[in-house]
């Protein structure tokens, strides 16, 4: 079943719906749990600037 997510053929909630298991919210969205990241995207401040 993991394939089935992973490869995004079927959602983490249409899956725990065949193993009789409640959905978990957001679980409708085809994403890759190995490849998706929730963190927050890091920002290069540029580069630093000399003090005159």
């Amino acid at each position: 079943m993991t394939a089935l997510v992973t490869n995004r053929i079927m959602t983490p909630n249409e899956v725990r719906a065949v193993l009789n298991m409640p959905p978990l919210p957001g679980g409708d969205e085809l994403i890759n749990p190995h490849t998706t990241s929730t963190a927050a995207p890091k920002i290069d401040p540029g580069p630093e600037k000399e003090a005159a």
